[in-house]
């Protein structure tokens, strides 16, 4: 897969490799909003993770958190119509991975 353009300005590209909640799907993160799932076996890239809820979450982390539940904790920034920022925690759940939650 070409990842040309989505990184632009980044030198910090798919520096961790992450687990998704249903526990099959593995991601290359960064601090971009963009994740690459990755076949763990290959390594080779399969294509952009399309998260299911329409989220205008605009950045990523490296960093999320699964807890003993098997869900996923994360953080990203949100913009509102007056182009505020604001701080976002999500959660995932296993029988719904690419569902982020808004928890906060």
């Amino acid at each position: 897969m070409n990842m040309k353009g989505t990184m632009k300005g980044s030198d910090n590209t798919w520096v961790a490799i992450q687990l998704l909640a249903d526990k099959k799907t593995f991601v290359g993160t960064t601090d971009s909003k963009y994740k690459v799932e990755i076949d763990i076996n290959t390594m080779e890239s399969k294509g952009l993770i399309k998260y299911a809820d329409d989220h205008k979450i605009m950045n990523g982390v490296t960093h999320s958190v699964t807890h003993s539940d098997g869900s996923v904790v994360s953080i990203g920034l949100i913009m509102d119509d007056k182009k505020n920022f604001h701080m976002t925690v999500y959660r995932m759940f296993p029988d719904d991975h690419l569902n982020r939650k808004i928890i906060a």
